[in-house]
C-alpha cells in the first residue's frame, strides 16, 4: 500500500478557472542542498522542551533551526552593510 499512498500524494493538483494546478511543484534548488552538519552541545532539558514544542507545532527541530541560522545571517548581512 505505501506505493499507493505515493501515488495519491503525487497525484493532487488545485482546480482554478486556469486550469489543473500540481501542488507537488517544487523545483530542487542545487544551491540549498543540505550537505553539512552542524553539532552542537545544549543542555538536555532545554533540548527536550525545544523538540516537544517544534512537534506540537507541526514542525521539526531542524527546520526551525535552519530557518534561524538563515534569518540571522541575513540580518547580520544588513548590519554588516550598513558598517
Amino acid at each position: 500500500m505505501r506505493g499507493c499512498t505515493k501515488t495519491y500524494i503525487h497525484c493532487i493538483s488545485l482546480v482554478t478557472p486556469k486550469g489543473f494546478i500540481p501542488l507537488n511543484n517544487k523545483k530542487k534548488n542545487p544551491d540549498n542542498k543540505k550537505d553539512s552538519q552542524l553539532v552542537i552541545r545544549i543542555n538536555g532539558k532545554q533540548r527536550d522542551a525545544f523538540i516537544s514544542m517544534c512537534e506540537e507545532m507541526d514542525t521539526s527541530a531542524a527546520r526551525e533551526l535552519r530557518k534561524f541560522i538563515k534569518q540571522y545571517l541575513k540580518d547580520n548581512a544588513l548590519q554588516s552593510a550598513e558598517n
